[in-house]
């Protein structure tokens, strides 16, 4: 943070899962990650901080979350959330959420990500991880 990067700067989302399910995270201007619970509801764990570089000054925060045997944690970044359609709509945090609630959410998210661009061209980089939790 304190070096001058001309105006830019990177999300981040940190995370270290304890073979207890405990969970520590920091999450830094990223997506907020999706947290599948066995029942298939949801949960996002919308705490966090700036993005890492925006101001020499800024503290970030640790955060904690637990995990229960057979859910599911995904965690993606903006070219996904942002992905664009032909009509310039977003994928968006609502199709997000929708595409997470299947067994294979990697696979159907990446699939549900392509349907709604159709022929638009990815614009962005796009990172997604699926970890599941078995005790």
């Amino acid at each position: 943070c304190s070096r001058d990067l001309g105006g830019k700067y990177a999300t981040l989302f940190l995370g270290r899962i304890h073979p207890d399910g405990d969970m520590e995270w920091i999450r830094c201007g990223h997506v907020p990650p999706v947290r599948i619970q066995h029942d298939k509801s949801i949960e996002r764990w919308e705490q966090g901080s700036m993005p890492v570089g925006l101001l020499p000054i800024a503290e970030f925060e640790m955060h904690t979350g637990q995990l229960k045997p057979g859910d599911r944690f995904i965690v993606v970044s903006d070219g996904i959330t942002e992905a664009e359609n032909s009509l310039d709509d977003l994928f968006g945090e609502e199709r997000l959420e929708t595409a997470c609630q299947c067994d294979d959410a990697f696979t159907n998210i990446m699939e549900q990500v392509a349907n709604f661009r159709g022929s638009t061209a990815q614009n962005d980089d796009i990172t997604l991880v699926e970890v599941t939790f078995t005790a």
